[in-house]
């Protein structure tokens, strides 16, 4: 898992590369909205451990987009859940109101779009 900026340089980039020091082979799964903003500032020092990879993954096309402007192929793997394996509450819960509740765990970001 890899996103951009600090997180990439202290841990990302880091596993690759002792990862390919080790021999064991390298997917990366790049997540984050900012990633053509950090591409734009930090290309020349992320590109060659992106290289590396033998999958790069990401989470939408609009990031496989963002990879393609920079030269890199990305393979799309979406986010989904399995909704039939979850179920509303029954009404004898004790915590239950009767409305189904909204979790989100993305930065309050307006690139992340959460009001949609």
């Amino acid at each position: 898992m890899a996103n951009s900026g600090w997180a990439w340089h202290l841990f990302a980039a880091p596993a690759v590369w002792i990862a390919r020091l080790r021999r064991v082979p390298v997917v990366i799964n790049y997540r984050g909205g900012g990633a053509e903003e950090f591409f734009t500032r930090s290309f020349f020092w992320v590109r060659p451990t992106m290289c590396m990879a033998d999958r790069l993954v990401v989470a939408s096309r609009f990031l496989q987009q963002v990879f393609a402007r920079f030269g890199l192929t990305a393979e799309v793997i979406p986010n989904v859940v399995d909704v039939s394996r979850f179920a509303l509450r029954s009404a004898h819960s004790c915590s239950y109101s009767g409305a189904p509740r909204l979790i989100v765990t993305r930065n309050l970001e307006p690139i992340y779009d959460v009001a949609t």
